[in-house]
């Protein structure tokens, strides 16, 4: 017994303050990292929002064209500038517009002009 006493005391091990200091940078590495991976992950997720509500702006469009319901009667023509000369152009304006984020009221918008 008192042998393997000798033994122990022979092993170098870690002292509380090796310890401590190890946690305390530990615990500064993920300060300093948490919150960039946090932002990359909600920059992500904002983005995934955005491009679906573009996707559902494009097929909704698309929709629009192959049988228009939403025709804007304000809009009946386009006017064309080049130089001196105006052109006008008699059509009908579509308009798609998504909210994709209701907590920061963003919103997409597609607007497409149809020559007659």
């Amino acid at each position: 017994m008192k042998h393997s006493i000798q033994l122990y005391k022979d092993e170098k091990a870690m002292t509380i303050a090796e310890i401590i200091v190890s946690v305390f940078i530990l615990a500064l590495i993920a300060a300093i990292v948490l919150p960039g991976l946090l932002f990359g992950y909600r920059q992500v997720h904002d983005s995934g929002e955005k491009s679906s509500a573009v996707q559902e702006v494009q097929m909704g469009l698309e929709q629009e064209l192959l049988a228009p319901n939403d025709v804007d009667p304000t809009i009946p023509h386009l006017q064309i500038q080049f130089g001196s000369d105006v052109y006008t152009v008699e059509g009908k304006l579509i308009k798609k517009e998504v909210e994709y984020d209701s907590a920061k009221g963003s919103t997409t918008e597609a607007k497409v002009f149809i020559p007659d």
